[in-house]
């Protein structure tokens, strides 16, 4: 056998591994929330296809639900010789090296990318997020935001925001349209005129998540991430 079958072979079997680690993971969240349809159990909380046990048990340590899984795991993967193994799967998957290379390392496909929001930083819903007032039909709110698509908000930053030399065309196209879309989330009126604090919350929204795009799609372009001008 070459060593490039060797290589390709050790390649494909890790990518099982992880695919099963992957499946055991959603299989375990399916399970979860089944058990959480009985009374005084708590929430199973939601769980990703995509997403390793391992990575999820460091996910749970650092937002603070349970500790004990991410201590078991590294203990017995330290034992293996892998140290730090749910940190480091945590930041694989933040940092995409799962993707094959055509996505990972084509920084041109990626940088095409508005927006990058991390799931794990949406804030898990919970009892005290819902109101006890009236609301909306999903339908028809789902109409409304379809025709805003059809409208921007974009004039509105003409000559209340300047962004400067550092940023590309790319990410003023991404940061543009960004501030867009939640301006006319905040601003359905397209006559209302839009504070200032409003439009700083945006434009800083808006350079955050582009941010994220960059660092994303440039892991090893550092000096791109700090070109543009944005502070971590």
């Amino acid at each position: 056998m070459t060593d490039s079958r060797k290589a390709e072979l050790a390649h494909n079997t890790k990518q099982l591994l992880i695919a099963l680690d992957q499946a055991a993971n959603a299989a375990m969240g399916f399970v979860a929330a089944l058990v959480a349809l009985w009374p005084r159990c708590r929430s199973a909380g939601l769980w990703w296809a995509d997403e390793t046990i391992s990575a999820h048990c460091w996910r749970w340590h650092i937002n603070g639900v349970r500790s004990w899984p991410r201590r078991m795991v590294d203990g017995v993967a330290l034992i293996l010789g892998d140290e730090n193994h749910c940190l480091e799967s945590y930041k694989s998957e933040v940092e995409g090296r799962q993707l094959p290379p055509e996505m990972r390392d084509d920084t041109a496909f990626m940088d095409r990318i508005h927006c990058f929001l991390p799931g794990w930083d949406v804030p898990k819903l919970n009892p005290t997020l819902f109101t006890a007032h009236f609301g909306l039909v999903s339908d028809f709110l789902s109409e409304c935001f379809t025709q805003l698509r059809n409208q921007s908000r974009v004039s509105v930053l003409q000559g209340r925001v300047f962004w400067g030399g550092a940023l590309s065309g790319r990410d003023l196209n991404g940061v543009n349209k960004t501030v867009s879309g939640l301006l006319k989330l905040l601003y359905p009126n397209a006559e209302t005129p839009v504070s200032d604090e409003d439009l700083e919350w945006a434009v800083r929204l808006a350079l955050e998540v582009r941010r994220r795009v960059k660092e994303t799609s440039g892991i090893d372009l550092e000096w791109e991430i700090k070109r543009i001008g944005i502070s971590r």
